[in-house]
């Protein structure tokens, strides 16, 4: 099978449900194979041959997702692009993956590079909302698809053909094209759909941008699996919760952030989620007063899942009942494990000369499955680098426990320096969170004179609270290790986030690595 089949598949077994809802927009099954069929073909009309690429710079809506499935249908490479990127990251991303045809929104049309900025590679351009800012000449969207057949496309991709190339947000240097197939996409999928018990009865919540992997991906099993999914192109806690009641939504999908914003909507307590049994949420561990108060709320409902792109992404998982447990228990460290492997996925960690370490003690982790990528677009050397005799090597630190839970330590090339010691920011961020009166916090490194790098925290204090540096030095001087504690403390109103709701601290640490000639101390 390829990813398209499935989008046939469904549309033979059951036309009239409800595949996906955009705001006030409807697609079932049915009417979506139609549209993707449409589009698949107008865009083989303009010449574009399978295994070209087509840029996607389009907001998580329904015009995304056929742009989606015309490739995977079809045989194109989709590239999807963040629409909040700068232009300049666009055009880099343009560049290095030489589209043969470009998808956007006429409302980002600004953030499209003009005249010999445009790469000479792109052969044709299509608009969606045509007039509504567009700078550029290009076909309108809905009349491409009026003029394509509706019938099955021409030739199927198999498993082993790319299907998405996915750019890494470049939190620690230039974005990288990750090349991932048909056949990982539904590998990843299938374990997915068993390891959350997702049902084709299930209707969905969801605002994680599509794309992104992690987004595209659950909103994929969800399809998969038959289900109804619910889809915001810009979250709002209150008009999430306002929908996930009136549909009698049974999954919701979150980011930790957003868990915290639910928990703070004044709908909260109007919104009925009975039917609510299954809360995902990815990206990041959540801090415990979070998942407790959510437990609270709503039952037993949270799973958190571990991935990154270059694995399909699914990596561990921390079951419902893990999380059960662990509140019931007031296993407050527990909560901050991203769990144990997913269905048929290995995980080690090892130590620098690749052996494997003993449980308490640090070591990258690596990753074996049937979704990984088959390597970075176009860069051989860090494809080697990072794929080796079967393994992915992640650049995540991670520590095991003695029943075989996993907990991320940090990023290697996060980890802070400081004289001779090695740093890791995440669990000084583990033991700043359990503060009573901190709300968020980041930890990094910053330059020091002395000791190359010291820990910096930059903290949000929760409404009425009075802290000092001085207050948070005591309460770390009996939980970690002296060298490990902050040497300075910042307190801000919030902490800037990327795209998918993650703290970006690389934006945090230009203000501070900015004059520097290298970024580590």
């Amino acid at each position: 099978m390829n990813v398209g089949d499935v989008i046939r598949r469904n549309a033979e077994l059951f036309p009239a449900r409800i595949a996906f809802v955009c705001e006030s927009r409807k697609a079932t099954f049915g009417s979506f194979n139609t549209r993707v069929n449409r589009l698949a073909n107008a865009l083989a009309g303009q010449g574009l041959a399978p295994g070209e690429r087509v840029a996607l710079i389009l907001p998580s809506d329904l015009e995304m997702l056929e742009a989606y499935g015309a490739c995977e249908k079809a045989g194109f490479v989709a590239v999807p692009m963040n629409t909040r990127l700068h232009p300049r990251e666009i055009s880099d991303i343009l560049a290095d993956s030489e589209p043969a045809a470009l998808i956007y929104d006429a409302r980002v049309a600004h953030m499209i590079p003009e005249g010999d900025a445009f790469p000479s590679t792109v052969r044709f351009t299509c608009s969606v909302a045509a007039g509504a800012g567009q700078t550029r000449a290009a076909v309108d969207y809905e009349t491409l698809l009026a003029g394509g057949s509706s019938a099955e496309p021409d030739g199927r991709p198999n498993p082993s053909d790319t299907a998405y190339l996915y750019y890494t947000s470049g939190t620690t240097g230039k974005p990288k094209g990750v090349m991932q197939t048909h056949g990982s996409a539904l590998n990843n999928a299938r374990r997915v759909m068993i390891d959350l018990e997702i049902r084709p009865a299930d209707i969905t919540v969801g605002s994680s941008p599509l794309f992104h992997i992690g987004g595209r991906s659950m909103c994929f099993n969800y399809f998969y699996r038959g289900c109804t999914a619910h889809l915001m192109a810009k979250f709002d806690p209150d008009e999430f919760l306002h929908i996930a009641a009136r549909e009698s939504a049974s999954m919701l999908m979150c980011v930790p952030t957003t868990l915290k914003m639910l928990l703070e909507s004044p709908e909260r307590k109007r919104a009925d989620l009975r039917a609510v049994r299954a809360v995902f949420y990815s990206g990041a561990p959540a801090a415990a007063p979070i998942l407790r108060e959510i437990t609270a709320w709503m039952g037993d409902v949270l799973q958190q899942v571990y991935g990154m792109s270059e694995t399909g992404p699914a990596i561990t998982i921390l079951r419902r009942e893990d999380h059960a447990a662990a509140i019931a228990r007031n296993d407050d460290q527990r909560l901050l494990s991203c769990g144990r492997p997913c269905l048929d996925v290995k995980v080690r960690a090892v130590d620098d000369a690749g052996n494997d370490v003993e449980p308490g003690a640090v070591g990258e982790v690596l990753v074996a499955s049937d979704s990984l990528m088959t390597g970075y677009w176009r860069l051989p050397e860090l494809s080697a680098e990072a794929l080796r005799d079967g393994w992915l090597h992640t650049g995540d630190l991670g520590v095991w426990d003695d029943e075989g839970y996993l907990y991320l330590v940090d990023r290697k090339k996060e980890m802070i320096v400081s004289g001779s010691e090695n740093v890791y920011p995440r669990e000084v961020e583990n033991v700043l969170y359990a503060h009573p009166d901190i709300a968020e916090v980041a930890v990094i490194g910053v330059p020091d004179e002395r000791w190359g790098e010291s820990v910096l925290a930059i903290v949000v204090p929760k409404p009425g609270a009075r802290l000092t540096g001085d207050d948070i030095a005591a309460f770390c001087s009996d939980r970690i290790a002296s060298y490990k504690k902050p040497r300075r403390v910042e307190f801000v109103s919030e902490l800037p986030q990327n795209s998918i709701g993650k703290i970006d601290k690389k934006k945090l640490r230009e203000k501070y690595w900015s004059r520097e000639t290298r970024n580590i101390g």
